[in-house]
């Protein structure tokens, strides 16, 4: 009892150290998997709390184990649905047993198989959400008018609610200055709410066939929680973000409007929107260092005045009851030009009460700029945003687009980065690769104390592969697409498989410890644990199905890649499980008496 009870705490510690890498994921894939990562931790450990407290004193209070006489039994007996199992079982074991390295090749060559479909997976960083709404952002060219917007926008609204399975459409049009997304009165935000009966695809492809006949409007789709991660990812709306980056702002535009005409002839990508840079008359002020001295004026003050003047500065704060409004001052009127008379005509106060004219200490010469400039480490960048079209994901898209610009890139002497989701999903898993490569030492060690030899520890890692055909064949029939739900589906089915090769090899010990000879261990001891492992697997599996089936329905798009891969990895190491090991225990002497000498 003893025993078992030691050989239980390790394939529970196993199984929560599997789920450690989850806890230390960081970014939004940490939001999102680390309250799953502490649910199961607990869960098994107070699954191991009830077997090994719980659990003997209910069997000996209902009395399982004894014959009807009260006698203790050797073997205890067994139902007629696990006799069956087990008729079914000997004659694959015996087969096995007969010809194990040949079984061991067939292993090793449908997990090369099951690894090369796995490389033709696509890519995402999150499953796709299914939402009641669509997000749509309908954007004039920079500089259009309010009253210009609103004649569109007002337009818009009809467009859309005339399309089948909408039922409701509101608009937005614009953000004030210091909200957290703040838009110019040029863009307007409409969340059109749709009917999840209908075709959602077709109601998103005729939201862009009504809208993109708007002339001059840059369009994006999206669902709203879809929306604001691709802001929080990389501060747009769009799920691809084309960061290009250059010294030269003539070339820097350049290459992006060159970039965003060979998105547009690219069928795989939608919604694709460029930098809408315009040229602004700009006054530019070149200040005499000298002249500024003289007066009594530093650099510093007279750049908050110029800036005062013009912008306002906040001097104080009015309270009415809750609300707070600042108290701005700026120069006198309404109407207040800003050309470069008034700007000249200044005047600007020094320490010593001395007062001049702005043009008598600095140079005022209007300059044609661009209304924006976008800079990431220090680098001035130019941002393409699209999204993938229908039926398109993350990673055959970048691929693409990557073979498709790179050239145009050279050519134009620019450098160009893809950023958004794919980049979080490529960061998302080389921490799951860093921190699993770090655990799984923790994890041979603790096998090699649970087994006793590393050949022992090495077989159990057996599993680890055997999971991967299960999980990518069911993948391959659900959705063959690889989110970061499915690679910590990988991560974590591991666990449940590695547990199940430990209870089989330790009770190949056992009985040779006993005397046996090894092919009676392992016959035995699989006939022994074939019931056990089979049953605690399908409890998991049968589990997992209302999660596999709730990816069609909203909130289970999350989980439901997770729990596929779950689900086919289990099932098919569960049954593999049962074939390989044992073959793999009679070839390499796992569980003899010379084993680890």
């Amino acid at each position: 009892m003893l025993l078992y009870h030691a050989v239980n705490l390790s394939a529970t510690l196993l199984v929560a150290i599997v789920f450690l890498p989850l806890l230390m994921l960081s970014g939004l894939e940490g939001k999102f998997f680390r309250p799953l990562a502490l649910s199961y931790i607990s869960v098994f450990f107070a699954s191991l709390v009830a077997a090994m407290a719980i659990a003997p004193a209910l069997a000996i209070l209902l009395g399982i184990g004894k014959t009807k006489k009260g006698s203790a039994e050797t073997d205890p007996r067994q139902s007629p649905g696990i006799r069956a199992m087990k008729a079914a079982y000997r004659p694959l074991l015996t087969l096995v047993l007969k010809f194990p390295k040949t079984t061991l090749l067939l292993a090793a060559a449908a997990t090369i198989l099951a690894a090369c479909i796995a490389k033709t997976f696509g890519s995402s960083f999150l499953p796709p959400f299914r939402e009641d709404s669509y997000n749509v952002i309908l954007a004039l060219p920079p500089g259009a008018s309010l009253a210009e917007t609103e004649r569109i926008s007002e337009a818009a609204v009809p467009a859309l609610k005339k399309i089948p399975g909408v039922l409701s459409v509101t608009r937005r049009t614009g953000r004030a200055e210091r909200d957290q997304h703040a838009e110019p009165v040029s863009s307007s935000e409409f969340v059109v709410r749709i009917d999840l009966s209908s075709d959602t695809e077709l109601i998103k492809a005729q939201i862009r066939k009504e809208l993109g006949s708007f002339p001059g409007c840059a369009l994006a789709v999206s669902y709203p929680i879809a929306h604001r991660i691709s802001a929080v990812l990389s501060g747009s709306e769009a799920e691809l973000a084309i960061n290009i980056f250059a010294e030269d702002l003539a070339a820097l535009r350049k290459a992006a409007a060159k970039v965003k005409e060979k998105l547009d002839s690219i069928k795989s990508v939608t919604d694709v929107r460029a930098n809408r840079e315009i040229t602004v008359r700009t006054l530019r002020v070149i200040y005499d260092l000298d002249a500024l001295g003289e007066a009594g004026i530093t650099l510093k003050e007279a750049g908050e005045q110029v800036s005062a003047a013009f912008n306002g500065a906040v001097v104080g704060e009015v309270r009415n009851g809750l609300r707070k409004r600042q108290v701005t001052i700026r120069l006198a009127g309404d109407d207040i030009q800003y050309d470069i008379d008034t700007l000249k005509s200044l005047i600007l106060s020094g320490k010593s009460a001395r007062k001049v004219r702005l043009d008598e200490v600095a140079e005022i010469i209007p300059v044609e700029a661009p209304n924006l400039l976008l800079r990431e480490g220090a680098r001035r960048k130019a941002l393409v945003t699209c999204n993938p079209a229908s039926g398109a994901n993350i990673g055959e898209v970048v691929k693409e687009l990557s073979e498709n610009l790179q050239p145009l890139a050279a050519e134009h002497g620019v450098s160009i980065e893809f950023g958004g989701s794919f980049k979080a999903r490529e960061s998302a898993a080389e921490s799951l690769a860093v921190i699993g490569a770090g655990l799984g030492v923790v994890i041979f060690a603790l096998l090699v104390f649970a087994l006793g030899t590393p050949k022992a520890a090495l077989i159990a890692l057996l599993n680890i592969p055997l999971g991967l055909i299960g999980a990518v064949a069911a993948v391959a029939l659900a959705h063959p697409v690889l989110s970061v739900s499915s690679l910590v589906g990988f991560v974590t089915v591991a666990g449940f498989l590695i547990r199940n090769g430990i209870l089989l090899l330790n009770s190949y010990r056992t009985r040779t410890a006993k005397g046996e000879s090894l092919e009676d261990a392992v016959r035995h001891g699989s006939e022994e644990r074939m019931a056990p492992i089979i049953l605690t697997s399908l409890t998991t599996v049968l589990g997992l199905i209302p999660i596999v089936l709730s990816g069609t329905k909203p909130g289970g798009e999350l989980l439901s890649p997770l729990a596929v891969v779950q689900f086919g990895g289990l099932l098919g190491a569960t049954f593999l499980n049962l074939l390989i090991i044992p073959a793999a225990a009679k070839t390499f002497g796992i569980g003899s008496k010379g084993d680890g000498k």
